[in-house]
């Protein structure tokens, strides 16, 4: 009783709107994240210099956002108890707001301009940071990525704390993880060869092996130009999603992939066990 107890004592809600409903339609809803080539650029550097990699997250990350610049109220959940007739006013960026990813970006910028890094051309999330020899010249002594409430960064093992804190002063952050993490949905490992070069390597092993196929019967796989029933229609969008997100680091699935997307407007069997097909693909690869 005591352990149903405790977790219940640590369990958490969070309050998510139906941001799809918002009638502000002209809000900036657009929020970059790091491109995967710059960060894997950054990497490479990383390796040849043999820093460290860390990552941390940030903690409720829209609720610490600048307070809202616009009206906003929503219907309260029936699990607020609210007497009826009664509605919020919504303060800050919450989740489900289609601009509270703009707003928390734009404060990470501030902070992170005010620390004297500098954006990546081309790259608004990616950020640099250097200090001037006795010659004046710049010379990079680190680097942040930053992936909505994620960061990653990299620098020499005896300044990677200094790194750290430039993140502290933006949002309030969790703990950091060190060399092995996921960012992304990417696996990031740091390794050492035989000849003991560091390696910093990425991958989505853990993430595609937890992926389903849509699940059909011996009966149902015969009826291949069957239309595609709600239930099915809807886990084959979840495996699609997968799939998608899966050609990052199995590009040469990339083509399977855009044709199981094109086919989801008419649906047959057919569609489901080629998607199927290439979701096997992901995993054996």
């Amino acid at each position: 009783m005591d352990g149903i107890r405790k977790t219940l004592m640590e369990a958490n809600a969070r309050l998510c709107v139906h941001g799809f409903k918002d009638q502000h339609w002209w809000t900036i809803k657009s929020s970059p994240t790091a491109q995967r080539d710059t960060r894997r650029t950054c990497k490479h550097y990383s390796a040849q210099m043999a820093w460290r990699t860390a990552k941390k997250d940030a903690t409720r990350a829209f609720l610490q956002t600048q307070k809202l610049t616009r009206m906003v109220h929503v219907v309260p959940p029936v699990e607020a108890g609210v007497p009826p007739g009664y509605i919020w006013l919504v303060l800050v960026p919450v989740y489900g707001l289609g601009d509270a990813p703009a707003g928390f970006r734009a404060d990470v910028h501030g902070a992170m301009m005010k620390r004297g890094a500098i954006c990546v051309v081309g790259d608004p999330c990616v950020y640099l940071c250097f200090f001037l020899d006795s010659h004046g010249q710049r010379i990079l002594w680190g680097w942040i990525a930053v992936h909505v409430d994620d960061f990653e960064c990299a620098a020499h093992p005896m300044w990677l704390e200094k790194l750290l804190g430039h993140l502290d002063s933006a949002p309030t952050m969790g703990d950091p993880e060190y060399d092995d993490y996921t960012f992304s949905g990417m696996d990031c490992r740091t390794e050492k060869d035989e000849e003991g070069i560091l390696m910093l390597t990425e991958g989505q092993e853990q993430y595609i092996e937890s992926r389903e196929e849509v699940p059909l019967t011996l009966e149902r796989r015969r009826q291949t130009v069957s239309p595609a029933t709600v239930a099915e229609l809807a886990l084959y969008r979840s495996v699609l999603g997968a799939a998608t997100w899966g050609v990052h680091t199995h590009p040469e699935q990339a083509a399977g992939v855009s044709e199981a997307a094109q086919a989801v407007g008419k649906l047959k069997v057919s569609d489901i066990l080629e998607l199927n097909k290439t979701a096997r693909s992901l995993v054996l690869n």
